[in-house]
């Protein structure tokens, strides 16, 4: 009896642990940035895991979620797996079996429970957020089309949170009992509410009026309303390609998904080789990163870190690019071709030019003391100098910006984010060239030089700017 019953955990052990064969590595790695940084802002927030739990089961014990047993135990096991970093529990078969009961063999094609009941958890939650948006330190949200919860710190409130925490949990009658009892007794909570909101109004004034308080370009422009921005990683699996075969793949052939030339096709080793890498999105060597720039971001996006949209280079199309949002762009046109898009606005691009087997870093309008072009000598993780690009520009025929993060390697592209991202460094380097950082919307590109020892970043230096008109 003990071995029947289990067999559908020792079943589900192995669907955890799974090996995937190598016929079957490019589709494994599908979609596997944006599931690597979701499980990146996770972890994010294991430190908070205590609040985050109380937190929990106040929603579960809300109207939202009272009437519904069966997704007050799909949120309570997704949020608590996610936080103990269960990653692999949150798959639908694995939810299936261990939170409905099915049986481990149970078609998922023909039995949609799990997929119905996260549709009517994301359901409640919004419901539960409309009144209770600022009741919490923290937000729980499920996306679309996942069984991994996002965290995120809700935005400060003017009055007590445990307030409306009393109000999300306590009975109906409780509410009407508290109701006939007003009296002088309550003269000191309403006074004490009073001045919160007050206390809290005066903040918000004060980080408003204060300059320091106040986040510099460009993310003052990129987080100040409600468009939502989109971070794209790059392909590094189309820059390796291109190395290996020793072509340029335009962005009109990157687009239409043309990555061999016709002369090329002929040969089984290019066929091979172009299976594999110009297949699904095969990024490995700078996921890492990637990810770090990803999360020194959403710090910055602040409450609205959970709004940041992840994506490939891979999955975009033209038509993505022809809205009013924000993008940030990550890598040179060799690992991301869309920057290709926005260069004609850029003194300074990465490309290809006869003589040179990698990219160098061209300044189509050299001031005094600057060069045409910049060769770097730290290639293919060595020792020696590499160049980088930070870019804020507009998108062409739109309304919304434009940030490029690039570098001559990854090393590059990280620096030109920690460069950014950093608002002391960025606002004395944007003074020093007559831009006031927390000014109007001025756009600009820097070149940054860094030095870097086997493939490790050692100190980074911007040795010009310029002001795009």
């Amino acid at each position: 009896m003990r071995q029947r019953q289990d067999a559908p955990r020792k079943a589900c052990d192995r669907l955890r642990t799974r090996e995937i064969p190598d016929s079957g590595l490019s589709i494994f790695m599908t979609g596997k940035i944006e599931y690597e940084a979701a499980v990146a802002r996770v972890a994010h927030f294991a430190k908070d895991e205590d609040v985050i739990h109380k937190q929990l089961e106040i929603i579960l014990e809300s109207q939202a979620f009272k009437g519904s047993r069966r997704s007050q135990e799909f949120l309570r096991f997704v949020v608590e797996k996610s936080l103990a970093g269960h990653f692999d529990d949150l798959k639908e078969r694995i939810l299936g079996v261990e939170v409905f009961g099915r049986p481990v063999t149970y078609d998922t094609s023909q039995d949609a429970i799990v997929r119905v009941t996260a549709n009517d958890v994301r359901k409640r939650l919004a419901q539960y957020y409309e009144k209770f948006a600022s009741a919490h330190e923290f937000r729980i949200d499920l996306p679309s089309g996942s069984y991994l919860p996002e965290f995120s710190r809700a935005v400060a409130r003017s009055v007590s949170p445990k307030t409306d925490v009393l109000a999300v949990s306590a009975p109906a009658s409780m509410h009407i009992r508290a109701q006939n009892r007003r009296g002088w007794i309550h003269a000191p909570a309403y006074a004490i509410a009073f001045l919160g909101a007050v206390f809290g109004v005066w903040i918000a004034a004060r980080n408003y009026l204060d300059p320091a308080s106040r986040p510099v370009l460009p993310w003052s422009a990129i987080f100040h309303d409600q468009r939502q921005p989109q971070l794209i990683f790059c392909d590094t699996s189309i820059q390796m390609l291109q190395d290996y075969l020793k072509i340029n793949i335009s962005l009109s052939d990157y687009a239409t998904r043309k990555f061999i030339p016709d002369s090329l096709l002929p040969r089984p080793e290019v066929q091979r080789i172009s299976g594999l890498l110009g297949g699904p999105d095969f990024t490995a060597t700078t996921a890492a990163v990637d990810l770090r720039i990803a999360s020194r971001i959403s710090e910055l996006a602040g409450a609205r870190s959970h709004q940041l949209r992840l994506r490939s280079a891979r999955e975009l199309q033209f038509r993505d690019f022809k809205t009013d949002g924000d993008f940030i762009l990550l890598g040179s046109p060799r690992s991301n071709p869309w920057t290709a898009l926005f260069q004609d606005q850029l003194d300074f691009s990465f490309g290809m030019i006869p003589g040179e087997e990698h990219e160098v870093c061209r300044n189509a309008h050299p001031k005094t003391g600057e060069s045409s072009v910049y060769v770097p000598t730290a290639v293919g993780g060595a020792t020696g100098q590499a160049y980088a690009i930070a870019a804020f520009i507009q998108n062409p025929d739109q309304s919304g910006n434009v940030i490029i993060l690039a570098g001559s390697n990854a090393e590059g592209t990280e620096a030109a984010a920690k460069f950014l991202t950093n608002f002391d460094l960025l606002a004395k380097t944007l003074r020093t060239n007559g831009i006031d950082p927390r000014g109007p919307l001025v756009h600009f590109e820097a070149l940054l030089r860094l030095t870097t020892m086997a493939g490790s970043p050692n100190h980074f230096q911007v040795i010009a700017l310029h002001r795009i008109a």
